[in-house]
C-alpha cells in the first residue's frame, strides 16, 4: 500500500523530509494544517485514528470522489474497446479516424466547410462558446481552417457530445451523421 494513491500526498521537499519518518499522529496533525486544501480537509475532518491498509483504501476512495467532483470528466468511463471509433460519416462521406479527438477534428473541419462565416460565428460559436474561441489560451486547442480554435482536451464522452452538438448547430440532419466503431 506504500505507493498507492491513498497513502500519498503532495507536499514540499522540506515537508516531505520533516514528515517522512514521523509517526502517523504527527503527520495527521501537520497535514491538517497544510496549505493544500485536500490535505487540510481530509486530515482535519476525516482522518482515522489508525493508519492501515483499510484506511489507506478509504482515503483513496475519498480522494477519487474529491478529484471527480473537481474534474467530473475524469470520472466518466469511455466504455469498452469496442467503442473505439473507426470512421466518421457525414453526408455519405467517410473520414477514417483513430480516436475520439479525430472524430471531433473531422466533424469540426466538415462543419467549417459546410457553413459560411456568418452562420459559423452567429450560430455555431454562439451555441458552443465554451469550446470555440478566437484565441486559444493554451495548447489544448485545434485550429480550424477559418481561424477559430476548438477545445479538444476532453474525455471520450464529452468529445462525442461536442461532435454531435457541432452537427446540430450547423443544421446537418442527425441521420446524416454517424460514427463507425471497430
Amino acid at each position: 500500500m506504500l505507493h498507492t494513491l491513498g497513502n500519498l500526498t503532495i507536499v514540499t521537499q522540506d515537508w516531505n523530509s520533516q514528515l517522512s519518518n514521523s509517526s502517523y499522529d504527527v503527520k495527521r496533525e501537520k497535514l491538517a494544517k497544510h496549505g493544500l486544501l485536500l490535505n487540510q480537509r481530509y486530515f482535519g475532518e476525516f482522518a482515522p485514528e489508525i493508519w492501515n491498509g483499510k484506511t489507506i483504501r478509504k482515503r483513496a476512495q475519498w480522494l477519487m470522489a474529491m478529484i471527480t467532483e473537481i474534474w467530473p470528466q475524469l470520472g466518466e468511463t469511455t466504455g469498452s474497446w469496442e467503442e473505439k471509433p473507426k470512421a466518421v460519416i457525414i453526408l455519405d462521406e467517410v473520414y477514417p479516424v483513430k480516436s475520439w479527438r479525430d472524430v471531433l477534428r473531422r466533424t469540426a473541419d466538415f462543419v467549417v466547410d459546410w457553413s459560411d462565416k456568418e452562420q459559423f460565428e452567429q450560430e455555431i460559436v454562439a451555441a458552443l462558446p465554451s469550446y470555440i474561441v478566437r484565441e486559444p489560451p493554451n495548447d489544448k486547442y485545434y485550429q480550424l481552417a477559418n481561424g477559430w480554435w476548438i477545445y479538444i482536451n476532453l474525455n471520450a464522452v464529452t468529445l462525442k457530445q461536442f461532435s454531435t452538438d457541432l452537427i446540430e448547430a450547423a443544421g446537418i440532419p442527425e441521420d446524416e451523421y454517424d460514427v463507425e466503431l471497430w
